[in-house]
């Protein structure tokens, strides 16, 4: 979110009229070209070409998303002013062989691509499921498809950030049995997988390259007031080896500081053994291993967190599914350690 080029709309929409040509291009000759280069025994390989074919759609449906986005600023910029009287009605200019180029307007390119578009969609259909308190308002595999797509995960975080916080405590099943339903379980995982996959993903290359995640997406998590919610957001989310060990590390410290200072607000509904924030995050920080070093080696982690988080490697190690470890046994565990 929030880079900003200049663009020409009809630069952009001829550049995505390329793209949807190569595109064509590479589905229809493809594999005729895998065929000829098998024939002459070529040693190229040629399992990276159904990959290429994809990502080149996913370039034509995001320029053509972001052209369009561009004509759409236009048609929204103030048409110049008109002079009134003989100033009006100037001479014609003479003729010149330089055409007039076309209006700029400012683009944010990640969020104008087709995956920003969806991102916008899902952001908005998250926050329906938030105020409706309804799951079934957006599938879970609108955000699990869009895994892979750093414009989707920028936009959608971007956007949604302070909303998927909530999910958690807004979707507690006020009925049955289950502290959520299956259809909430699963939008609960989706977003769990959506934001280690964020965390994961970098921009820029080099000495520019830095987090996808923005600083205000990642502050509005750690200094969210529900620290249970954020913490029920990992616990439903994958292996602790799938996200990005430093922004872990970030979120469990938040986690176990709000802990520390009474702060974490369990709804009363959710005392039991898989609704434990503490409990959760430690489990992958635990799993991760370069976070759970970060946490021990930091002076602020106090030593019974520090004992807690120990044990948790400990049968981590052991190859223990945490995952379905009690909340007392957790902390009883951490307490007998020296």
């Amino acid at each position: 979110m929030d880079e900003f080029v200049g663009v020409e709309p009809a630069s952009l929409q001829e550049l995505a009229h390329r793209l949807q040509r190569l595109h064509s291009l590479l589905a229809e000759h493809g594999p005729a070209i895998q065929r000829t280069m098998r024939r002459w025994d070529s040693t190229l390989s040629f399992a990276a070409l159904p990959y290429l074919i994809d990502e080149a759609l996913r370039d034509a449906r995001d320029m053509d998303a972001r052209a369009t986005k561009a004509h759409e600023l236009t048609r929204e910029q103030p048409a110049p002013a008109r002079a009134s009287g003989p100033a009006a009605h100037p001479a014609p200019a003479a003729p010149t062989d330089t055409a007039t180029p076309e209006m700029s307007v400012r683009l944010d390119w990640d969020s104008a691509g087709h995956g920003g578009v969806r991102a916008e969609q899902d952001a908005g259909a998250l926050a329906e499921v938030v105020a409706r308190g309804d799951p079934g308002v957006l599938s879970p595999e609108d955000l699990t498809r869009h895994l892979g797509d750093a414009g989707y995960l920028a936009a959608f975080w971007g956007q949604a950030c302070p909303i998927a916080l909530q999910a958690a405590r807004t979707l507690i099943n006020r009925a049955g049995p289950a502290l959520f339903g299956p259809e909430s379980t699963a939008i609960l995982r989706a977003l769990g997988a959506s934001l280690a996959a964020a965390t994961r993903m970098r921009r820029g290359n080099g000495a520019d390259s830095r987090p996808l995640l923005s600083d205000a997406a990642l502050d509005a998590i750690v200094k969210h007031p529900d620290q249970w919610s954020v913490g029920m957001l990992v616990r439903y989310g994958p292996d602790g080896r799938s996200w990005d060990c430093e922004i872990l590390a970030t979120i469990t410290r938040a986690v176990l500081e709000a802990h520390a200072a009474g702060l974490v607000k369990v709804p009363e509904r959710a005392r039991g053994a898989d609704s434990d924030p503490v409990a959760a995050v430690l489990r992958r920080a635990a799993e991760n291993g370069h976070a759970a070093r970060r946490l021990l080696t930091d002076p602020s982690t106090c030593p019974e967190h520090a004992a807690l988080l120990r044990d948790a490697l400990a049968r981590v190690s052991a190859g223990e599914d945490l995952d379905h470890a009690g909340e007392g046994e957790l902390k009883q565990g951490g307490r007998d350690q020296p």
